[in-house]
């Protein structure tokens, strides 16, 4: 349930009218429904994950793609659509981030509420983080359609990926090709260059990107 800029996840106890306006029990408190932003069931949540969570609104990097609208909805999704492969540590800190476009008036969201990384605890999540070193407990979500590979270490992901869509960042400073070669050989596989004019994003000074569609 999102009431009160607040995201909550507890047991839902049931529904009475009070003086004549509806309310609603969830855990131990009780709401008026005009108070309630939306309430959805969420079957098989482990009651590990029952908490409050505070939400900020949209800030300006939703904002600006059109997504401020259905903001409050993604934030009681339940699923990975997304996936980062990387060192975990570093990436946990970069969810600290906040990416925004100049001082729109709006705020900024940080990485970490964009994407909604699952760290186990989490209510509601939209993404999960994957160590490089591949272990068996390190599996894709199945329902993932973009993998995020940062970083050389993470490029062995590559060849298993079964999304729709990857993106994999590496530093060419970096004494060991073998990440570039890799990208180079799964595009030289029967894949078909994509112009970034398609995605309609330009690199920016110093970085070199090369996209491509590939069949498997």
């Amino acid at each position: 349930m999102v009431a009160n800029s607040q995201l909550i996840a507890d047991r839902f106890v049931g529904y009475e009218v009070v003086a004549g306006r509806p309310r609603v029990r969830v855990g131990n408190s009780g709401w008026m429904l005009d108070k309630v932003d939306m309430l959805m069931p969420a079957p098989g949540l482990a009651s590990a994950r029952f908490r409050r969570r505070g939400l900020s609104p949209a800030g300006s990097l939703v904002t600006s793609t059109g997504r401020a609208p259905t903001w409050i909805a993604a934030q009681v999704a339940c699923g990975a659509d997304v996936f980062l492969v990387g060192t975990k540590s570093w990436l946990a800190c970069e969810m600290a981030i906040r990416p925004g476009l100049g001082d729109s008036g709006v705020g900024h969201n940080s990485f970490g509420e964009i994407l909604r990384a699952d760290d186990g605890t989490r209510p509601a999540w939209g993404s999960a983080i994957l160590p490089a070193a591949r272990f068996e407990e390190a599996v894709a979500p199945p329902e993932a359609r973009l993998a995020v590979l940062d970083g050389s270490s993470a490029i062995g992901w590559l060849s298993s990926l079964r999304t729709d869509f990857a993106v994999a960042i590496i530093d060419r400073s970096a004494a060991d090709d073998f990440a570039a070669e890799s990208i180079i050989q799964l595009r030289s596989m029967g894949g078909t260059p994509v112009p970034l004019a398609r995605l309609g994003w330009r690199p920016p000074a110093g970085v070199e990107a090369l996209a491509f569609e590939a069949w498997r």
